[in-house]
C-alpha cells in the first residue's frame, strides 16, 4: 500500500515500521503506559536512525495505530511532540483508562485539554458500527473518537476526521490507513 502511494505520487518516499506488543500485553502496553512512547522515542527512533539512516523531521513522522494502538499513538505524540508530529488514529478507545482505580491517569481527552497546544496534526477515524461500550469505558468507541476530535479542535489542533461504514476491524482500517497517510504527509 505504501509503495503504491509513493509510486502514484500521493506521498513522498516513506519508511514504514511496524511495532507489535508482547503476547497478552496489549492493554498493559498501549493504554497510557509511558514506557511504550518512551521506547518509541528514546530507543526505536535512534535505532532506526543509526542502523537504517532513517531521518525524518517531526512534521513528516507519523505515529499510527488502531484500537488501543490508536490510544498509544496519540499518547506518544502528546509525550513527544518534537518527534511525532502526526497522529493517525483508527478506531481509538480514547475514553479507556488502565484499570488502576484511583491511581488511573486522566483520559487522553483530559490530557490534551489541559496541555498547551503542541505542533501535532491528527487524522482520526471510526466506524459507524462502533457504537459499543467497552468494559471500563463510559462512552461508545465511536463517541470517544468524536469526543477527542472535539477536544482537539477546540484547542486549535489541525484534525481530519472521518467515519467509515463498518465496524472495528482491519478490513475497514486498511483503506483508511492510506487515506490518513495521504492527509498527513501527502502532497
Amino acid at each position: 500500500m505504501v509503495e503504491n502511494l509513493v509510486d502514484a505520487g500521493r506521498i513522498g518516499p516513506t519508511a514504514l515500521v511496524l511495532v507489535d506488543n508482547a503476547p497478552g500485553a496489549r492493554e498493559r502496553d498501549l493504554l497510557l503506559n509511558p514506557k511504550f512512547p518512551d521506547f518509541l522515542a528514546r530507543e526505536l527512533l535512534p535505532l532506526l536512525r543509526k542502523n537504517y539512516g532513517i531521518v525524518s523531521a517531526p512534521e513528516r513522522t507519523v505515529v499510527a495505530g488502531s484500537s488501543f494502538g490508536a490510544v498509544a499513538a496519540a499518547y506518544a505524540a502528546l509525550r513527544y511532540p518534537r518527534r511525532f508530529g502526526n497522529v493517525l488514529a483508527q478506531s481509538g478507545s480514547f475514553s479507556m483508562v488502565p484499570p488502576l482505580g484511583k491511581d488511573a491517569p486522566p483520559t487522553l481527552m483530559q490530557q490534551f485539554a489541559h496541555a498547551p497546544l503542541l505542533p501535532i496534526r491528527f487524522y482520526l477515524d471510526a466506524g459507524t458500527r462502533e457504537g459499543f461500550v467497552l468494559p471500563g469505558s463510559t462512552t461508545s468507541l465511536l463517541e470517544s473518537v468524536r469526543h477527542l476530535r472535539d477536544v482537539l479542535e477546540a484547542k486549535g489542533y489541525p484534525v481530519k476526521y472521518a467515519e467509515f461504514e463498518g465496524g472495528h476491524d482491519y478490513a475497514c482500517w486498511r483503506g483508511t490507513l492510506a487515506e490518513g497517510l495521504v492527509r498527513l504527509i501527502g502532497g
